[in-house]
């Protein structure tokens, strides 16, 4: 991460208490990384101490994207055979989740992964994705596709669903935008396949344009 981006989010946002005193050129992205996570799962864990009973499961947004964010991680760890460690931040929310990320990062192979996620609220997300030569890309978009599944049907119950669904839409759009950039700077996914995968559903920009933007677009020249 750039030493511009790291003195603007330390001295002109709101992230300035949680990284005063960093030393923009020597701080590891990781662990800028993590302080930002740790500022955003405070003032969560703050939120939820005022959150009306009846609202709780809307706040579930937030939970699920980090246990898919956790179920990522163990498959990365997997896959390069570095045991993954749960970074602190989570274990106030852990009770929260729907499994335990503890017992999750102990898992050392696939097929275990693939019997602990049936006894989840995952079960059958990544079917047939964990047996022999397991494509991660493939995987991060199945549980992307769980989670919009999942937060369309949380939006529907709210009185300001549309404003909601507009951000929303908004976020699964940028995703997939970075989606699309990690797939053809380093794993260099044909333009076709890419298509095929991400089942790209418009908000700003037109279907015509992304597909235009993954045939021609080179991300290795950024």
């Amino acid at each position: 991460m750039s030493q511009v981006l790291q003195r603007y989010l330390k001295n002109d946002t709101r992230y300035a208490q949680v990284l005063d005193g960093i030393n923009e050129s020597s701080i590891h992205r990781e662990v800028l990384e993590q302080k930002v996570r740790i500022m955003g799962q405070v003032e969560f864990v703050k939120l939820m101490h005022y959150v009306k009973v009846n609202r709780v499961n809307f706040f579930s947004y937030y939970t699920k994207r980090r246990e898919i964010e956790q179920i990522l991680f163990v498959l990365h760890s997997i896959e390069s055979g570095v045991d993954h460690h749960v970074n602190y931040y989570i274990d106030d929310i852990n009770e929260m989740l729907s499994f335990d990320v503890h017992k999750l990062a102990e898992l050392k192979s696939f097929s275990a992964l693939h019997d602990f996620l049936e006894l989840t609220d995952y079960r059958g997300v990544l079917t047939g994705l964990l047996d022999e030569n397991v494509d991660i890309g493939k995987c991060e978009y199945e549980l992307n596709a769980y989670y919009r599944d999942f937060f369309k049907k949380l939006i529907q119950k709210e009185p300001s669903n549309k404003d909601i669904q507009d951000a929303f839409n908004l976020e699964i759009e940028l995703k997939t935008i970075g989606y699309v950039y990690r797939l053809k700077k380093y794993y260099d996914t044909p333009a076709e396949d890419i298509l095929a995968m991400i089942h790209y559903e418009p908000y700003l920009i037109p279907v015509a344009r992304m597909e235009k933007w993954i045939r021609t677009m080179n991300a290795k020249s950024s």
